[in-house]
């Protein structure tokens, strides 16, 4: 897979959104009035949806060298950012409930260990190719979200974003399969 020149709508979008989240968060406080409810609401249909399909699709996942390299500096900056917290907290709860931006860089761990694991060792070469399987990658993705989400999970739901990163997956296989 070539190496994507920077495109800067994709910046602008990504800009834009971190406005958007950003804006999101502000009027949290808000939301008892119904046009901050309205707004908080619209903003969050979409905002995170995107982010994720944007990242499935600059993900390189042919390249098992650069997926691991690359799932290695994600965990390196996941405890770089979640382990003053558990000093601050004085618990290891936020490295093992991660909130804020912390959920997210697991969930791209994650995402990236799906693709190593499933992908590439499971189904082998036919997927490797990518030779029709775009659809029974997204059903996959799909059934495990649906699976995730009706899991009686209420303790260990959020154990390592482990629900929230299967609810977006299918967004993040969407961006990659956009790309391929």
């Amino acid at each position: 897979m070539a190496v994507l020149e920077r495109d800067y709508r994709i910046d602008g979008i990504k800009w834009l959104l971190i406005v958007l989240v950003t804006f999101g968060h502000v009027i949290e406080p808000a939301l008892s009035n119904p046009i901050a409810n309205k707004l908080y609401s619209i903003i969050y249909i979409f905002h995170m949806p995107l982010f994720v399909f944007i990242s499935g699709y600059y993900a390189n996942v042919k390249d098992k060298e650069k997926l691991i390299s690359k799932g290695f500096m994600l965990l390196e900056t996941f405890l770089v950012v979640m382990i003053p917290q558990c000093f601050y907290y004085g618990s290891i709860i936020p490295l093992l409930n991660p909130e804020n931006s912390g959920w997210y860089l697991i969930s791209l761990i994650t995402w990236y260990i799906i693709f190593l694991l499933i992908i590439n060792k499971l189904v082998g070469k036919i997927v490797v190719q990518y030779n029709g399987c775009g659809g029974q990658l997204l059903i996959f993705s799909c059934l495990l979200a649906v699976f995730a989400y009706m899991l009686p999970l209420k303790q260990f739901g959020n154990l390592l974003s482990f629900q929230r990163s299967c609810m977006f997956l299918p967004f993040f296989m969407m961006g990659f399969l956009r790309r391929v």
